[in-house]
């Protein structure tokens, strides 16, 4: 099962919850995207995690990263598209570090704790609808290999 949307849409909450309630496996990409210090993984290397994680026989992945998905979206059964306006999620984004400010959230990596980063909210104010980008492209492209819902 595969997660995207909007930074602050709750895709993390919901990840949690179906863990617990399916028993499925679930894989936080930021815990395996960023290294301590919010420093980034490679491109390269990060598409061959990437694919290495998507090779798993189940899992529920809470990401975004747009420039994998079409490593991800052929190997997820569902996939759940978050779409909300984006008032509603900078709220929640500033929620949560007001929250959580200085710590390491379970869906972060080990040494890069929650923070107040204006250009992260810039970011969520000017990030593209998952209908568009790397997103939306990858949507298309896997329609040959989406099975449609059984009746």
């Amino acid at each position: 099962m595969q997660r995207v949307g909007i930074s602050g849409a709750a895709k993390s909450t919901l990840a949690r919850q179906l863990a617990v309630s399916t028993r499925l496996p679930l894989i936080h990409l930021d815990t395996e995207f960023w290294q301590p210090g919010w420093k980034v993984t490679e491109r390269a290397e990060w598409r061959a995690k990437v694919a290495k994680l998507a090779e798993r026989d189940a899992w529920i992945m809470d990401g975004n990263y747009g420039a994998s998905l079409d490593l991800r979206l052929p190997r997820a059964d569902t996939v759940m598209w978050f779409d909300y306006p984006r008032l509603v999620c900078v709220w929640r984004a500033l929620q949560r570090v007001a929250t959580t400010y200085g710590r390491v959230r379970p869906d972060l990596a080990p040494g890069c704790p929650e923070e107040f980063d204006r250009e992260f909210v810039r970011f969520i104010w000017k990030e593209p609808s998952p209908n568009s980008g790397h997103a939306g492209r990858a949507w298309r492209a896997s329609e040959p290999h989406r099975v449609p819902p059984s009746s």
